[in-house]
């Protein structure tokens, strides 16, 4: 009786062995995915936000410095700043160093960006020529999130102007004036 017991004994191990490998698996699996998704969600924020807080930058830079306009588009940016800070902060937590590094740059970048907003009045072509700087570092940003998440390489770039020809169309108006 035995001998005829044993076939049927480790089947029913070998079927509770698949399934607890299984659930293994899957819950891994899905453990990995929910970390992915996190941090898809965390770039997607920083790139929204990215686009938010550089228009309030371009508001801050038409005003007239010290004006009433200029302080109003000052508080803009910073209650900005604060959800830029949040959603850098949460990149940092979920992110490679990679990603890290090249969001840095980033923040460090439109961190300029402001100063020079603050101390001076841009033209149209001349905010178009300064953001240059921050596009760059988003433009490096999307690069490194891409080979991150084993996409393959795409040429990003938000620039659709060269930026001589702004320049030139700039010297033209200020020789005008």
């Amino acid at each position: 009786m035995l001998p005829a017991l044993f076939p049927a004994v480790l089947t029913a191990l070998a079927a509770i062995a698949g399934v607890v490998i299984g659930r293994f698996w899957e819950t891994r699996s899905e453990i990995g995915r929910h970390k992915r998704d996190r941090r898809v969600a965390a770039y997607e924020n920083v790139c929204g936000h990215y686009f938010e807080i550089r228009e309030r930058i371009r508001k801050l830079s038409t005003t007239v410095p010290s004006s009433v306009e200029s302080y109003s588009a000052r508080t803009e940016v910073l209650e900005m700043g604060a959800k830029w800070n949040k959603a850098v902060a949460t990149v940092w937590l979920h992110s490679t160093a990679d990603v890290c590094r090249s969001l840095g740059e980033l923040d460090h970048r439109l961190t300029e960006s402001v100063h020079r907003a603050l101390d001076r009045r841009y033209s149209w072509d001349e905010w178009r020529v300064e953001r240059q700087f921050a596009e760059e570092g988003l433009e490096a940003f999307l690069e490194a999130v891409r080979v991150e998440l084993r996409r393959p390489p795409v040429p990003v770039r938000l620039r659709t102007f060269s930026v001589e020809d702004l320049e030139s169309r700039i010297r033209d108006e200020q020789a005008r004036r």
